[in-house]
């Protein structure tokens, strides 16, 4: 199914359950906010220009290695070959969406599931601290 097909069938799905994170990350950062709303508009008006980006995002070889890597979990997922898992951080009481990670792009199918939260936190740290340290440690 085409993705714009796929986004007017489940509109109310994107618009109710957007990125939480990435709006909290944009309106901390006056400046992030502007360029966004920015380029939002600018895609919103020109949709040859984000097909575009698009064509360019995936002429780089590692790019187009993780949508490919994507797509064989979603494949999996819609022919029930593997399913989701509870989030792996089980020291914490996760809930919301699960989402596959990968380590190594070269082993599509091998994932680990983590919750929104911990997913994001794994890929964005908002604070970052060194192994071994604690917050008391200066």
């Amino acid at each position: 199914m085409p993705t714009k097909e796929r986004y007017q069938r489940h509109k109310d799905y994107y618009v109710n359950n957007s990125h939480e994170s990435y709006k909290r990350r944009r309106l901390e950062d006056p400046e992030k906010l502007k360029l966004y709303e920015r380029a939002r508009e600018r895609y919103k008006n020109n949709p040859s220009l984000w097909k575009k980006y698009q064509a360019t995002y995936l002429s780089n070889p590692e790019n187009l290695k993780k949508a490919k890597a994507r797509e064989q979990v979603h494949k999996a997922l819609r022919k029930k070959e593997i399913s989701k898992k509870p989030c792996s951080q089980i020291a914490f009481n996760c809930s919301g969406k699960i989402e596959a990670h990968h380590h190594n792009y070269d082993i599509p199918l091998e994932v680990i599931w983590l919750c929104k939260n911990h997913h994001e936190n794994l890929h964005h740290p908002i604070n970052p601290k060194p192994h071994g340290t604690s917050a008391d440690d200066k």
